[in-house]
């Protein structure tokens, strides 16, 4: 395939899984491209709008949830694919110009590896707001019956219903998932969540590293690599004629396994390769 054509790669800002991303949307797109940086800031955006204006691309890829919006809210007529992005319908990251690629991790995914993670683990504690991820809990609830798992759902409807939420799943539950849900994902919310979990020896899972490294057990996140990769995919679809609106917004289609020793032995737990019986990619995070 010709690759004459202008690509602008708009990144949120300088962040190691951003570069990840884009290593990997390069290994599949091997034409040129122009790159910028938001800094993650608006003031900085207003610049590279600009910039891009200038010399009008013929698509744009969009990494992170502040390049994407920008992108879909300044270029309406220019093709988009945004990647490593967390529900993007919430932001209204659809239309006819754009589609994508998620950070979520399938529900089915999740679970099986906090099967195989946790295999004594029967009560699965989870707290959301209905309003933003009621269809995710409905499915766990589905699939965990068949993996053995009691789920334990608990609403919160904003992050002064957390304390008494907390308290009431963690008397229940024995681990609690954290999902990707802005009521509950506030650094006030998340403090006292870790805080909590701490004090009960309730282990927690997670969908981020950065959750990981404040004290989650184990992480069951994206291989962003591989959500470049797709994006990628994506691009020469659209550039063979296949217009965006008619691509669905795809989860990320690789996982890994990151599970941190220091909270393992903090409960009494030990991993190792050949305990952690995963068919993906395993890091043990010291």
């Amino acid at each position: 395939m010709s690759f004459a054509v202008g690509i602008s790669i708009i990144t949120s800002q300088d962040l190691p899984i951003y570069e990840q991303a884009f290593e990997g949307f390069k290994n599949i797109y091997k034409g040129e491209t122009r790159r910028y940086d938001l800094q993650g800031n608006l003031r900085e955006s207003e610049k590279v709008i600009r910039r891009i204006r200038d010399k009008p691309p013929d698509l744009i890829v969009a990494i992170g949830l502040l390049a994407a919006t920008v992108a879909k809210e300044n270029f309406r007529e220019t093709p988009i694919v945004f990647c490593a992005v967390v529900d993007p319908e919430r932001f209204s990251l659809v239309g006819d110009n754009l589609t994508g690629i998620t950070l979520n991790v399938p529900v089915t995914e999740t679970l099986s590896q906090i099967r195989n993670i946790l295999p004594e683990a029967r009560k699965l504690g989870v707290l959301y707001d209905p309003r933003k991820s009621r269809l995710t809990i409905e499915q766990a609830e589905n699939l965990g019956k068949t993996l053995g798992f009691s789920m334990i759902p608990q609403k919160v409807s904003s992050e002064l219903a957390l304390p008494d939420a907390m308290r009431s799943v963690l008397h229940k539950s024995d681990l609690l998932w954290i999902i990707p849900d802005s009521t509950i994902i506030t650094p006030d919310s998340i403090d006292y969540i870790f805080l909590n979990t701490s004090e009960e020896h309730i282990p927690i899972i997670t969908f981020s590293e950065d959750l990981l490294k404040k004290g989650a057990l184990a992480a069951v996140s994206p291989d962003y690599v591989s959500i470049g990769e797709q994006a990628g995919h994506l691009v020469l679809r659209i550039l063979s004629g296949k217009s965006p609106g008619t691509i669905p917004i795809q989860p990320a289609d690789k996982t890994r396994v990151i599970i941190n020793q220091r909270i393992a032995k903090k409960l009494g737990l030990k991993f190792n390769k050949t305990s952690v019986d995963i068919d993906t990619e395993v890091i043990f995070y010291e």
